[in-house]
């Protein structure tokens, strides 16, 4: 017959009792004590540690509901809870610096030609009739005038002058001023041959 806690209790006590103040020491173990007779109740906290259970001693129904926490768990014995609603978008954040300029692509192919556009209005008229007209030689021992004129409709667009003796010199060469001839100025010089000879003439054309 194994003794219960009930009888270790008595032994103790009357072995201090007969002893006096003499030290009492008895070593109790596991087989002295009878099965189921021994509760939480009967521990001092903190004396039976997880490598003094046998493994698979205690089942679920020997834990009471909603005394264990989430830290008392492996990793990845607990399964995971349901995904929770998204959050708030968070404000935008700041634009970030320009990125570096890509390199050049390759140029396109040259597009289809466009259709033609309207024809302009016609433009005016140009001139017309070209004709070069040289004037009447004039002799003159001294400065004198020549001119040469367009034939009647005709307007000066250009001329000149000509001599025929050297060291006389064109003072001035300028189209009439209603622009219907040319005229040219000469003058000797120093030493100059008498008389001198020269001439004017003009380009004359048809102008609207």
């Amino acid at each position: 017959m194994r003794i219960g806690y009930a009888h270790v209790t008595s032994t103790l006590a009357l072995v201090v009792a007969l002893g006096g103040t003499s030290y009492a020491a008895v070593q109790v173990t596991g087989k002295d004590v009878l099965d189921g007779s021994l509760t939480g109740k009967d521990l001092k906290a903190g004396t039976i540690t997880g490598k003094n259970v046998k493994n698979g001693a205690i089942s679920s129904q020997d834990v009471a509901d909603g005394s264990l926490a989430a830290k008392d768990f492996a990793d990845g014995q607990l399964p995971a809870g349901a995904t929770g609603p998204a959050g708030p978008a968070g404000t935008t954040g700041p634009t970030g610096p320009a990125g570096a300029t890509g390199v050049t692509g390759p140029a396109g192919a040259t597009g289809p030609r466009g259709a033609d556009g309207p024809q302009g209005p016609v433009g005016p008229a140009g001139v017309s009739g070209y004709q070069v007209v040289r004037g009447t030689t004039v002799s003159s021992n001294g400065s004198y005038t020549a001119q040469a004129l367009c034939p009647t409709g005709k307007k000066a667009i250009g001329g000149g002058g000509s001599q025929a003796q050297y060291m006389w010199f064109l003072d001035d060469s300028k189209p009439l001023s209603d622009g219907t001839g040319w005229q040219v100025e000469y003058s000797p010089g120093p030493s100059a041959p008498t008389p001198g000879f020269g001439e004017a003439w003009v380009v004359c054309v048809n102008v609207s």
